[in-house]
């Protein structure tokens, strides 16, 4: 049967009630009933909002799983809003308790559920098929075979300098017990060495990500080209060194999740699969159990033990899936007149994030940090998603123009499907998706400072003169 283009056999219909019902079934049949913050009628609303919000992100889902070329950046979306928009806010909900012990009221959540659903359809608008954009596209498929091939020799010696980058900062000016410590040890070692923040952070930028590009670049020319010794001594060294500074408990859940997702990803474009399936299924319980497991892993590290199932069903309160609460916290802000319209500012400390505060006095907090600042809240490392960001730099405008330009981005990044020749565009096929969910939940100028300096070393190891080919 097909439904808009959707062929539903057996395989759809399973991951359609799997999606739409099993998994929010089973989470609302593991609520003690006794919780209340909403009335009846309020609490069926929201109920019945969030569960549209599933039931479409599935539909999206399913049909994104059938498309051929892969399209990575479109399916992360929908993963988000149907985890951390859609199904964790419908358990807390449910189960009366929001991240940060946030209170909204009923108004306060309809908005947010409102703002997510603009937001879709903003991002829906931006991801149409532009027919200028895809003859544009076929016209520089045609010229694919007057490219440069990019050396080994190149691939080499940018390896060489992340791996410098990565030991120098790594092991051989930061104890190994450091670099294997939670985050927040590693951050207050690092200041005792007297550090400052921003010097860590340009620090842990230059360790981390040039060695995390190249080792995908050296991973997708192992598997897409025959084996070749040098190719695999060098890949050896930077597999066990690239592990040590991204040290799991040591890097946000965030990070970890996109890393993993990015390997796997080039796992999928290299092998060849054409459409995604049960990949995607797998992708949606990922996001449930890997951010969980990752929290029970940090919580064992800081002697603060908990059971599996314990930390699991926590974390889905707690602030790894503070998206829906921090939604509605900022229209509590807003209601109390805490929280201003920033007109830019709040964009530009992003697009500047590089700028010291020595030099930029007034240089602006994520916007995240100043929601909870307006509700007087003791931790401020809070998420603030997208939406948010174009709501506190322009209003109700800006939520509509961030999710369009982001629309707009991801349809050609998904249209790349040169999986012979790794390019710059299908790297970031590779690579972006995976930072989805670190732009999604904000704040930006957090996503900026993961997402920036790295796509400016894939454009310099693969910038459009070059390509890897595959033969």
């Amino acid at each position: 049967m097909r439904v808009r283009g959707v062929t539903f056999g057996p395989s759809q219909f399973l991951m359609l009630i799997s999606l739409a019902v099993i998994i929010p079934g089973a989470l609302l049949l593991s609520i003690d009933q006794n919780f209340r913050l909403y009335s009846g009628a309020e609490k069926f609303a929201l109920q019945l909002g969030l569960w549209l919000l599933t039931s479409f992100a599935t539909l999206r889902l399913i049909r994104l799983s059938g498309d051929l070329g892969l399209p990575f950046m479109a399916m992360a979306f929908y993963v988000f809003i149907y985890v951390w928009c859609g199904v964790i806010p419908l358990y807390q909900i449910s189960v009366g308790l929001l991240p940060w012990r946030i209170l909204p009221s009923f108004a306060n959540m309809a908005v947010c559920i409102v703002i997510i659903a603009a937001s879709i359809a903003a991002f829906e608008v931006g991801y149409r098929p532009d027919r200028k954009a895809r003859l544009a596209a076929q016209g520089r498929d045609a010229g694919a075979d007057r490219v440069f091939a990019i050396t080994e020799t190149r691939l080499f010696l940018f390896s060489a300098i992340a791996i410098a980058f990565a030991a120098y900062f790594g092991p051989l000016t930061t104890p190994i017990s450091t670099l294997m410590s939670d985050r927040a040890t590693s951050l207050n070692e690092a200041i005792e060495l007297g550090l400052t923040r921003g010097t860590r952070l340009v620090q842990t930028t230059l360790m981390r990500i040039p060695i995390f590009i190249t080792l995908l670049a050296n991973l997708w020319f192992l598997r897409a080209r025959r084996i070749s010794l040098p190719l695999l001594l060098l890949i050896a060294v930077q597999i066990p060194l690239f592990t040590l500074v991204n040290f799991p408990i040591a890097v946000s859940r965030a990070w970890l999740g996109g890393v993993v997702l990015s390997f796997y990803f080039l796992w999928l474009v290299t092998s060849n699969v054409r459409t995604m399936g049960i990949q995607t299924f797998a992708i949606v319980l990922g996001m449930f159990v890997m951010y969980p497991l990752a929290h029970y892993a940090r919580s064992s590290a800081l002697n603060t033990p908990r059971t599996l199932s314990e930390s699991i069903f926590s974390t889905y309160t707690e602030g790894s899936f503070d998206v829906a609460a921090m939604t509605a916290a900022l229209f509590i802000a807003t209601d109390r007149q805490e929280f201003e319209i920033s007109w830019g500012e709040q964009l530009l400390a992003a697009l500047f994030f590089w700028v010291p505060r020595s030099i930029w006095d007034d240089k602006p907090v994520g916007t995240g940090a100043s929601i909870g600042t307006a509700l007087d809240f003791e931790f401020t490392n809070l998420s603030a998603p997208l939406w948010i960001e174009g709501y506190a730099n322009f209003g109700w405008i800006g939520v509509i123009v961030f999710l369009f330009l982001l629309g707009k981005v991801s349809r050609p990044i998904d249209g790349a499907d040169r999986i012979d020749a790794l390019d710059f565009r299908t790297f970031l096929k590779v690579f972006l998706p995976g930072t989805m969910f670190i732009l999604m939940r904000g704040d930006l100028i957090t996503a900026f400072t993961v997402i920036g300096p790295a796509v400016v070393f894939a454009w310099l190891l693969l910038s459009p003169r070059f390509v890897l080919r595959s033969r």
